[in-house]
């Protein structure tokens, strides 16, 4: 169908402007895709830019806490059947700290004898 335009200088084709008005937003599309696909890409260097700072300071800051002063010692505990870890000076031996105490765990052996939840067997 052809119709006049408002001025009635030129017949203009009803089809002819849809297509040209969806040409015109197609485009706008493909530039709005385009430059939220390049921003993404931006975001994309910028976390791995961050992601390997992350990891160099993770591999720097094993590198300081490796010090061969110390070694670990796992231990059973005799009455609970509890694991409990000594840290100990590597050189001398000498007990730094036990995770949990072994006091504590001494502790809790004699409350749980005193209330009858271990039962002493040698009598």
């Amino acid at each position: 169908m052809i119709q006049t335009s408002t001025e009635g200088q030129w017949p203009v084709h009803r089809d002819a402007i849809q297509e040209f008005q969806t040409s015109k937003t197609s485009h706008n599309s493909e530039r709005t895709v385009t430059e939220s696909a390049q921003k993404h890409t931006e975001k994309g260097r910028e976390a791995q830019g961050k992601r390997e700072a992350l990891q160099q300071q993770r591999e720097q800051t094993n590198k300081a806490l490796d010090v061969d002063f110390h070694k670990l010692k796992f231990n059973v505990h005799d009455t609970l059947d509890q694991v409990f870890v000594q840290v100990l000076n590597r050189d001398t031996d000498e007990v730094i700290r036990e995770i949990p105490p072994e006091k504590l765990l001494d502790m809790k052996a004699a409350l749980l004898k005193i209330s009858g939840v271990i039962v002493d067997e040698e009598a």
